[in-house]
């Protein structure tokens, strides 16, 4: 399992937080100790999640709160993490390009409605997402 972060958002949360979080973050959270640095993106159930880049799939399983998880490593230190998954429709070591169906939106890892939880790293530290999805670039269609 990856061990990404900086001890601070990606894998230490507040579960109700979590279940919470259906909006755009890199805001504190429970008491100002915790920061997302990702989008969360509403979209129903099903709806089919793309790949923003050509990449290859680094990581394709359940990691906790955040339920069915997909990282693709695009190279020159990027990884994008698309979570809370329906399904996965790669696995690790699949290539992937531009528009592929990687996966569809769904509500696991304890969510009380579907979203997609988005977030890019570049050499291990998170960057806003939001400006992929403000550039006509979301990976949920």
């Amino acid at each position: 399992m990856p061990t990404w972060g900086r001890g601070r958002g990606w894998f230490k949360k507040n579960r109700q937080d979590q279940q919470d979080r259906a909006e755009s973050d890199g805001s504190s959270r429970a008491g100002g100790d915790l920061t997302w640095e990702a989008v969360g993106i509403a979209a129903p159930t099903g709806t089919a999640i793309h790949a923003i880049a050509y990449g290859r799939v680094a990581y394709a399983g359940w990691l906790p709160y955040y339920g069915l998880v997909l990282m693709i490593d695009h190279g020159s230190g990027y990884l994008t993490v698309y979570g809370h998954n329906e399904t996965i429709y790669k696995q690790v070591g699949d290539w992937v390009k531009p528009g592929d169906l990687v996966a569809t939106v769904g509500a696991s890892g304890g969510q009380k409605k579907s979203m997609l939880y988005f977030q890019i790293r570049y050499k291990g530290k998170t960057l806003n997402p939001e400006h992929w999805c403000a550039n006509g670039k979301p990976p949920v269609k």
